[in-house]
């Protein structure tokens, strides 16, 4: 059985054999918002241009998650009527 300090001593040694992190990649471009008021009735996923990056997507119903761009590219498996918007995850909040 391992003692705590050796359980300790273990963590540490592995955190400290960690190579560091590449530099994170730099900031896409802004994407701009339109307002609510002009939006149409229903999302056109078609005419949305995914890029290879995470986005959340609202639902008229109050849920929202979070869906690769370059999968909701290929096949959007969401009824666009049911939609209510769709931002990088990064512009989360942020109004982008």
């Amino acid at each position: 059985m391992w003692t705590a300090k050796e359980i300790w001593e273990a963590g540490r040694a592995a955190l400290e054999a960690k190579e560091p992190l590449p530099p994170p990649p730099p900031p896409s471009p802004v994407v701009e918002s339109v307002p609510a008021d002009s939006l149409p009735a229903d999302f056109n996923p078609t005419g949305f241009d995914f890029e290879a990056r995470v986005y959340r997507v609202r639902f008229k119903n109050g849920n929202s998650g979070e869906y690769e761009g370059s999968v909701l590219a290929a096949r959007f498996p969401f009824d666009p009527r049911e939609v209510e918007r769709v931002e990088p995850v990064e512009g989360v909040g942020q109004g982008l």
